[in-house]
């Protein structure tokens, strides 16, 4: 009778070990779950949303407004972008905009809009002078799709390319390779103005990610007139 006593104590002690080893392992593992969601939650929060161009009439030809990026996600997964655009041209220096170019005659009614990669200005935005090569280089372009304002447009991987790029929405839609990452207009379509605005919104599957901002990127409007389309106005992002 004894025996079977301890035989009985035993196995209870044995599956009482058994049920806390268990218990010890399910609380481990909602521990680790709990710390998993809590990182993930984190990830979320940081995530960049939306990033602005500030165009200021003081020091932006007379153009007024911005341009904003606003980012998706889809379950946490990158998803592209919406840009808005509320601008104001009524007050535009025109003038000084014909000085420069004299093909560029009375109000613009149509602008090309490009990601620039560089920034040497003291103001966050401006005109003319402050566009040019040497103070916002040219179209973000890491894939080397090398169009002709490519970043990398004098190196010799171009040299073959360059020819024959090919930047419209049709081609985008079936490769967005086709297209420098920071050719807007050619992606996304021109900016034409309405009673001296331009207002719309635009998605684009392919914007860049957040993860590839840098401080120098800036938007640059250029005056269509006729075949040439000079810089006109800038702006880089300022939140």
């Amino acid at each position: 009778m004894q025996v079977v006593v301890g035989s009985h104590f035993r196995q209870k002690a044995t599956n009482t070990k058994i049920a806390l080893f268990n218990l010890l392992a399910l609380m481990n593992t909602l521990t680790l779950l709990v710390l998993l969601f809590a990182t993930m939650a984190m990830c979320v929060g940081h995530q960049r949303n939306t990033m602005t161009f500030v165009y200021h009439p003081k020091t932006a030809g007379g153009v007024k407004g911005f341009i904003r990026v606003h980012y998706l996600y889809r379950r946490s997964k990158y998803a592209g972008a919406v840009i808005v655009a509320n601008l104001d041209v009524k007050h535009a220096q025109g003038d000084a905009l014909h000085k420069s170019d004299a093909k560029c005659v009375g109000p613009i009614k149509q602008f090309k809009w490009h990601i620039h990669t560089k920034w040497e200005n003291p103001t966050s935005s401006g005109f003319l002078s402050a566009c040019s090569l040497a103070k916002t280089s040219n179209h973000y372009d890491p894939n080397y799709a090398c169009g002709p304002a490519s970043e990398h447009v004098t190196e010799a991987k171009c040299k073959a390319l360059t020819p024959h790029y090919k930047c419209t929405p049709h081609t985008y839609k079936a490769n967005p390779k086709a297209c420098e990452k920071g050719d807007l207009s050619g992606k996304l379509g021109d900016f034409h103005v309405k009673k001296g605005k331009i207002r719309g919104k635009w998605y684009d599957p392919h914007f860049p990610k957040p993860s590839e901002v840098t401080p120098s990127w800036n938007i640059i409007l250029h005056a269509v007139c006729g075949a040439d389309t000079p810089r006109f106005v800038c702006a880089k992002a300022v939140k």
